[in-house]
């Protein structure tokens, strides 16, 4: 298949875990699908769009606690790599809003972010911390927020000693980042964001890199 327009994209799975335990595939029901990151967000979200003539609604039912696993390629290009593959790290549906098309067709808009996000909201930390800003942030990664995907964290000067009371990770990690200073570039520019490729708490000198 060649490309015909820019942004074009097969779907090459994309299912719906409800919280009654039902599995929905809407592969083939998919209107239109919009992911987003940003430097700026510590998350990503997006939007899909479901042709609703499976009876989505009822068969789930649909109340915005559902999973998104899905598997995004572009036509022309085989390397698996180059695919956006969310079936093991899988979006958590946050919202469930329907629209009637003129010909009388039901839509169903799902909103999306991704689990990290929702573990943040959930977790609380009150433990010392101690160590560099990169080792601090890893570790709240991996083990807080129960992170499994790529972390690009740029390695950054001195030791700290942080005493958090019941703080998010996501909040400490942005504090972080206004005080990191990078060991390669001697630059207080950290930005702390998640992309495709996993999560970033890097300078912008290593980004432009």
């Amino acid at each position: 298949m060649e490309l015909t327009q820019a942004g074009q994209f097969e779907i090459e799975s994309a299912e719906l875990f409800t919280s009654t335990g039902n599995t929905i595939n809407i592969t083939n029901s998919v209107l239109e699908v919009n992911i987003y990151e940003d430097i700026y967000s510590n998350s990503m979200y997006g939007e899909i769009s479901v042709v609703n003539t499976i009876g989505l609604i009822s068969s789930g039912p649909l109340i915005g606690q559902e999973y998104l696993s899905i598997v995004l390629k572009t036509p022309t290009l085989v390397d698996d790599k180059t695919k956006i593959k969310f079936d093991e790290n899988i979006f958590h549906v946050i919202k469930v809003g329907r629209t009637i098309e003129g010909n009388g067709t039901e839509i169903v808009i799902l909103d999306f972010t991704t689990s990290e996000l929702i573990h943040n909201q959930r977790t609380l930390v009150s433990r010392t911390l101690k160590g560099p800003f990169h080792e601090i942030v890893g570790t709240l990664l991996r083990t807080d927020l129960n992170c499994k995907k790529d972390l690009y964290i740029e390695t950054s000067m001195g030791t700290k000693h942080v005493i958090p009371h019941n703080r998010t990770p996501f909040n400490m990690i942005a504090e972080f980042a206004r005080q990191a200073v990078s060991k390669e570039h001697g630059s207080p520019t950290y930005h702390f964001y998640e992309n495709l490729r996993g999560y970033h708490f890097r300078s912008l000198e290593s980004m432009y890199a």
